[in-house]
């Protein structure tokens, strides 16, 4: 979030707003024999968000503010 949002996106930029997107994958349908899952945090979504949102609030200053969001992207079922 800072390297790339704060001091790469914002700092060359008239716009002072960043917002951190990240899409969670994390969910039970995920085959467990792809290697991708054992790479995936070990936090549920809420941790996820709490731990983004207070990295946003310690990367807002003065003349620039971030936001962090969470949004659920894993399958479901029908």
């Amino acid at each position: 979030m800072k390297t790339q949002l704060v001091e790469r996106y914002l700092n060359d930029n008239h716009c002072q707003h960043g917002l951190y997107f990240v899409g969670w994958f994390l969910c039970d349908r995920w085959d467990k024999r792809d290697y991708k899952k054992d790479n995936t945090p070990k936090l549920s979504i809420d941790e996820m968000q709490k731990q983004l949102d207070e990295q946003a609030a310690e990367l807002t200053q003065q003349n620039i503010l971030v936001k962090a969001l969470v949004i659920d992207t894993a399958l479901r079922c029908a």
